[in-house]
């Protein structure tokens, strides 16, 4: 691209999915507030890399876009040649994506040489620079299933971005999505058996993106099952795998048995009543359904529970359902 302007920058979509290429690039302190942080790296999935045949291109006029402030921080930082401009380009292919492309043209440049070579070219070379992210993308993947996997092992583990979307997940985790009775993968992100549920896991997903901590930091979900009708835990965690790029490790164990929990909470100094009825808070349940399982009146229920909670050192009944399950996996 350099061989025919100063600079040159790609803004590729497909559906919901977005990427900026440019030839130039700038330290984060320098980003200039007109651009979106997210838009310089949105991690890509493999259906952005391959849209079909070019079955068009040419110029176009435009006015405001959604690189405007890159164009401006180039045309400000590079050193460009006199009279040169920008040209705006527009390559559409067969799947519908419409890639546009900048050009900052020096005033030496053939207009009809440089437009040739440009469409000739760019669909090869769009797929050369896709290819090369998610190659770096599928590393950094493989050292996140590969950091989780040591630390959780009978977890079902899925890797997702910062919209929910599933990019990769171990064994344990196609085989979740293919039961769909806690989550299922959908065209526009992981969904829940509950719209409710949905709406909170792609909110925390977001945060847990977005918050400032780095790994390690965790957020607690409790989400319906339909097989059991009982809540199943899903755990979050932030996974900076690169300057500009994050994903969000999940977390689902596989749940120990009843007589596990009970041997384990034992061990962690409760007695045999208040054992069983950790066992049933881990799976979830109110005070009114452990008396109707532990043959107790509900104020027995609460009361044990309360002990629970404070012999385990533990705010709420996810942690303390945290505890259990990841002590047994």
């Amino acid at each position: 691209m350099l061989e025919f302007s100063d600079a040159a920058i790609a803004y590729v979509r497909n559906g919901d999915e977005k990427l900026i290429l440019s030839t130039h690039f700038f330290e984060t302190d320098d980003q200039p507030n007109s651009i979106d942080p997210s838009q310089i790296f949105s991690l890509p999935t493999a259906n952005i890399l391959r849209p079909g045949r070019q079955v068009g291109f040419a110029p176009v006029q435009v006015s405001g876009s959604d690189v405007s402030g890159l164009k401006e921080h180039i045309s400000n930082t590079v050193k460009r040649s006199e009279g040169s401009c920008w040209q705006s380009y527009e390559s559409s292919f067969a799947d519908g994506s419409i890639d546009q492309i900048e050009i900052l043209k020096s005033r030496e440049a053939t207009e009809s040489h440089s437009e040739k070579y440009l469409q000739y070219i760019w669909p090869l070379l769009r797929e050369d620079c896709l290819t090369e992210i998610l190659t770096d993308v599928g590393k950094f993947v493989d050292d996140a299933l590969l950091w989780i996997i040591t630390d959780k092992i009978a977890s079902a583990i899925l890797v997702l971005d910062r919209q929910c979307r599933l990019v990769r997940a171990n064994s344990a985790g196609y085989d979740l999505l293919k039961a769909q009775n806690i989550l299922r993968s959908q065209g526009n992100g992981i969904s829940c058996s509950t719209s409710s549920d949905t709406a909170q896991l792609r909110e925390m997903v977001r945060q847990c993106a977005d918050s400032g901590a780095g790994i390690g930091a965790e957020k607690i979900l409790m989400l319906e099952n339909r097989d059991t009708q009982c809540p199943s835990i899903l755990s979050l965690r932030k996974f900076e795998c690169g300057p500009s790029a994050t994903m969000v490790i999940a977390m689902v164990p596989t749940p120990p048995n009843s007589e596990r929990i009970v041997m384990l909470a034992r061990e962690m100094g409760l007695t045999n009543a208040e054992a069983r009825i950790a066992s049933l808070m881990q799976l979830g349940l109110s005070n009114r359904e452990m008396a109707v399982k532990a043959k107790l009146t509900e104020q027995t229920c609460s009361t044990y529970s309360k002990r629970v909670l404070s012999k385990l050192n533990v705010n709420c009944r996810a942690e303390m359902a945290q505890l259990l399950t990841w002590q047994a996996g």
